[in-house]
Order: C-alpha cells, then sequence, then structure tokens
C-alpha cells in the first residue's frame, strides 16, 4: 500500500471496502446520503 492509500485509509471519513460493500446498491439506486455518496466516491477513487 502506498503511503498515500495507507494515511488516507486512516482518515476517519473513509469507508472500508466492506462498508462499500454493504452501500452498492444503494449507491447505484441513488440512496445515498450526499456526505455517504461523498465518502463512498472518495473511497472509490483512492481503493
Amino acid at each position: 500500500m502506498t503511503k498515500v492509500k495507507e494515511f488516507v485509509s486512516r482518515m476517519p471519513m473513509m469507508m472500508t471496502c466492506g462498508e462499500i460493500e454493504a452501500v452498492l446498491l444503494d449507491y447505484v439506486e441513488d440512496q445515498l446520503s450526499p456526505y455517504a455518496r461523498f465518502k463512498f466516491e472518495l473511497h472509490i477513487k483512492m481503493c
């Protein structure tokens, strides 16, 4: 894991891969809150 990914993965707003799996359908169906969508998209960009 790169140092940047390691640092970002420790940030409180980062979702884990397991959390991403749990809300994937909600994301696809546009059911996430704006903040949850932001966290989801941040994880996808960084993971």
